[in-house]
């Protein structure tokens, strides 16, 4: 217990510092430090595969915040990336099937014919149809909900004179981003995941490699405190799932011999049940990369996609859960499956439980839920989230029963059944 509260010392026992920079200058700077941080995670992934590749293995990360396959563009000489313009659609998040949220950017030129630009948050209480300002100057715009009714900002500030790490601020927004509150970070572990509450690593990436081992904290936005859970996960090099609160806590990882592992918890963090999927499996070998773990909202569904680098190239593997994750069974994808890229797909489960995924956001596989192998299914919808999506977080996502999400630069889609979708422009008020 005395271990598990020493590594949270360095995160709760130093105050941020205040920002000296302007809205502008904080957006900016904060785009660029994202940047760089993207840059080394991917020489460092780059460097790992390389490692592997001789023994026929691929190790791929899936840290929560990394970005889709598409690079973002270099920045202009204003120092905005060369796609922002007034009205970009930053991020997009629901809360339920009615209360839909984006961060827009809002520009304007200057004299000198330079852009001003700072993220705003739009409100939606009908579902995307018309949309409110609930705060302007939002930050880098980037917003998520990790529980009903939660909305969740992470606030980075620079590093005071001579440290080298900056820190990271959690704010929380519980009356749909019209004010927010900071959480307070405490040591002392705590039994479980209050309920409204969630549960992620309470380390912030600080630009050095390798990154911090991930401690998993309950987050309470009740309190507007967050502590570590005083029993961790039963996994190494662990990741948390972003999973509705309603189907429990998951998290993936490898065991001590590096065979890919999956936890649930559905005691709010008191207990774990753990299961090594591709264990003893002689094709599935220490070491294979998780490409994604898809959750459902509902029934308690999901899908492992396991990429396996072998002699004769690259083969897919799927374990499915019908229990919440208490028991896995194994798919086979079928000799369809040839997309050579697959191995950090973007997945989701759609309504009927099928298991959708895909690399590019241009086309898409679907399979499980009783079919025999996966086919390509892209509805019109979809395809497009490849040339217009932001290329940050999962494409698609499932919030809750009944809510299925994606957007890209212009507009965000709803989904009842993660089928058929409806698109809903998101309109900045002007500066």
């Amino acid at each position: 217990m005395n271990g598990l509260r020493e590594r949270f010392e360095d995160l709760a026992g130093t105050p941020a510092p205040p920002s000296r920079l302007t809205a502008d200058a904080v957006y900016r700077a904060g785009w660029r430090r994202r940047q760089q941080r993207l840059a080394m995670g991917a020489a460092a992934l780059l460097a790992v595969i390389g490692l592997t590749a001789g023994a026929g293995l691929a190790v791929v990360s899936a840290a929560r915040n990394d970005p889709a396959a598409r690079p973002s563009p270099d920045p202009t000489a204003d120092g905005w990336p060369a796609d922002t313009r007034n009205g970009t659609v930053i991020s997009a998040v629901a809360t339920d099937a009615e209360h839909v949220y984006a961060g827009v950017n809002s520009c304007v030129l200057d004299g000198g014919g330079q852009r001003a630009c700072a993220a705003t948050l739009m409100g939606s209480d009908d579902g995307g149809r018309t949309w409110t300002l609930r705060q302007a100057e939002f930050g880098d715009g980037r917003v998520s909900s990790p529980a009903p009714g939660v909305l969740l900002r992470l606030v980075e500030q620079p590093p005071a004179d001579g440290e080298r790490r900056s820190s990271t601020l959690y704010r929380t927004s519980t009356d749909g981003g019209r004010s927010w509150a900071e959480l307070e970070l405490r040591t002392e572990p705590v039994a479980e995941v209050p309920a409204g509450g969630w549960a992620e690593c309470m380390n912030t990436y600080d630009g050095g490699l390798p990154p911090q081992p991930c401690v998993v904290g309950a987050f309470d936005p009740a309190t507007r405190r967050a502590a570590p859970l005083a029993t961790q996960p039963p996994v190494e090099n662990l990741r948390v799932v972003p999973v509705p609160p309603s189907v429990g806590l998951w998290v993936t990882g490898f065991d001590d011999a590096g065979v890919l592992t999956v936890a649930t918890s559905h005691d709010r963090g008191r207990s774990w049940v753990r299961n090594t999927l591709g264990a003893g499996a002689a094709d599935v070998p220490p070491g294979s990369a998780l490409g994604s773990l898809a959750v459902g909202a509902e029934r308690g569904i999901a899908y492992a996609f396991i990429a396996v680098n072998g002699p004769t190239g690259r083969r897919y593997v799927v374990y499915r859960t019908n229990d919440g994750g208490t028991t896995w069974y194994r798919d086979e994808p079928g000799p369809a499956m040839t997309e050579p890229t697959l191995y950090s797909a973007h997945a989701y489960v759609a309504a009927d439980g099928t298991h959708r995924l895909s690399q590019n956001g241009r086309q898409w596989w679907v399979g499980g839920a009783g079919r025999s192998g996966y086919t390509q299914e892209t509805p019109d919808v979809l395809a497009k989230l490849g040339d217009r999506a932001m290329g940050r977080g999962p494409l698609v996502t499932n919030p809750a029963p009944g809510v299925f999400l994606a957007f890209d630069t212009e507009a965000v889609y709803r989904s009842s059944d993660g089928i058929r979708w409806t698109r809903h422009p998101v309109q900045a008020p002007p500066r």
